[in-house]
């Protein structure tokens, strides 16, 4: 049948499927968006169901009517650009791929070979010209990093990984105009795979072979490749600094429409998020690897209500929860009553590599008070807590303690990162305790999803509802 502008009506679903009963209707179409062929449409009023769906392979091939051009959106902000290029097949429906896994950030801007994407007031275009093998990935915002993640690695990881012996070759512009003051862009592209070997042997800067001069590779790689990690870090360190003395006013400000408080708080969300997705990203990936699927993000409260004493943290008992992973805000699933944690001496050994991992994923929830509207003082405290009893287990077993960071040995999304022997050891603890505590694999009702730029996360059942196709 026709469709207008790749909008296909459920009404129309008898004649499509007039041989079969109606019952199958709702697999059918479930079936269709599992293929990735389709997505339910947003319903006019959020109480009624969705009536139509979007097939992307039948849109029109021209932008919508009056779409202003990229140059013209959120034109004062940053932007992170990549051109990427294939180099030796297409894969037929790339775009239709992209289009669907990306729904969740749709704008209604839909077309062929292209779509406007925007997350959290961050704005995206990609495009693809199939007779040229290029697609262009721009994103622009206050911190744009975050969300060109979340599409890069939806490019990468769940479609063009997916075409065996595909290749294709990533660019980044050169920034050796800013330098200069110049206004016109340079018009060099960095391979991106050679700026992150260079990054990995040391090397700080690069030569422009159009200029001629030397330009920075953290900057060239700033927020889009987990060795700049810690430039991340120093920057949400910076900005939360800035604003921690006047909490409270900060939160009055930002209601009456503080426009640069608003986007320094948008600035530590986006920064904090980047950070979240990366770390569960690289370490779900490593439990399934090590077969020992589980989650593995919790907190840990005292059994009884006396101080932490460092002396007796091994001989103390604890209630483990489990956290929900959602990037925008981990946290204790509610109703949940966590697991009794009373383990001799040697398991808190074997697990210290991994409570040092987590110590650096808990630390920054605490400084996103003035952004996450849905955190009560319960939970922050937990979080606080944690990091104590984490702290002094780590005081009493240092040398457990590898100083080689894993995340630096990622070259790229399809890399394989290395963990130290005593990190895996630590991963396999967790789980043996969690499966002996919990046979049923319960998990604090958190299930396993792979969400649309084919991160692993553990979810809870509202946050596993944003992920669906």
């Amino acid at each position: 049948m026709r469709l207008n502008g790749g909008i296909l009506p459920h009404a129309a679903f008898p004649r499509i499927w007039r041989d079969y009963d109606r019952s199958l209707y709702p697999r059918f179409r479930r079936l269709i968006e599992r293929f990735l062929i389709s997505f339910q449409l947003p319903p006019e009023h959020p109480q009624q169901p969705p009536t139509h769906s979007l097939v992307p392979l039948r849109l029109h091939h021209q932008p919508p009517a009056g779409l202003p051009p990229w140059a013209e959106v959120l034109p004062d902000l940053p932007e992170i650009n990549m051109r990427l290029t294939l180099t030796n097949f297409t894969p037929p429906g790339l775009m239709s791929w992209f289009i669907v896994l990306t729904h969740r950030y749709t704008q209604s801007l839909h077309w062929r070979e292209g779509v406007r994407l925007a997350y959290d007031g961050q704005q995206a275009e990609v495009v693809f010209n199939p007779s040229l093998g290029e697609l262009w990935l721009r994103v622009r915002g206050r911190a744009p990093y975050n969300f060109f993640n979340i599409l890069h690695h939806t490019l990468i990881d769940r479609i063009l990984n997916f075409y065996t012996g595909l290749t294709y070759r990533r660019e980044i512009p050169c920034n050796c105009h800013r330098q200069r003051e110049d206004t016109t862009p340079c018009v060099y592209f960095h391979d991106y795979e050679r700026l992150v070997a260079r990054m990995e042997a040391g090397r700080q800067d690069v030569e422009c072979d159009e200029s001629f001069e030397r330009v920075s590779v953290p900057e060239l790689l700033f927020g889009i490749h987990p060795s700049t990690n810690d430039r991340v870090e120093a920057q949400l360190d910076q900005i939360h600094e800035s604003i921690h003395q006047e909490h409270r006013e900060t939160r009055t400000a930002v209601q009456q429409g503080d426009q640069e408080l608003a986007a320094q708080l948008t600035t530590i969300s986006q920064g904090f998020e980047s950070l979240c997705r990366e770390f569960t990203r690289l370490w779900n990936f490593e439990m399934a690897q090590l077969q020992a699927e589980c989650p593995n993000t919790f907190v840990l409260m005292p059994g009884d209500r006396r101080a932490l004493d460092p002396r007796r943290v091994f001989g103390s008992p604890y209630t483990l929860y489990l956290l929900c992973q959602h990037p925008g805000g981990p946290h204790i699933v509610k109703g949940e009553s966590g697991y009794p944690v009373n383990q001799p001496h040697e398991w808190w050994r074997e697990l210290a590599p991994w409570l040092k991992r987590l110590s650096d994923y808990l630390r920054y929830i605490p400084k996103v008070r003035a952004v996450a509207e849905a955190y009560d003082e319960d939970v922050f405290k937990a979080i606080d807590t944690s990091l104590d009893i984490f702290k002094a287990v780590l005081d009493i077993v240092p040398e457990k303690i590898t100083a080689a960071d894993p995340l630096k040995h990622l070259s790229d999304s399809r890399s394989q990162f290395a963990t130290t022997e005593a990190t895996g050891a630590a991963l396999r603890a967790l789980s043996r305790f969690l499966q002996e505590a919990d046979p049923k694999n319960h998990w604090c009702n958190l299930e396993k999803v792979v969400t649309g730029e084919g991160s692993i996360l553990w979810l809870c059942p509202e946050h596993r509802k944003e992920h669906r196709i």
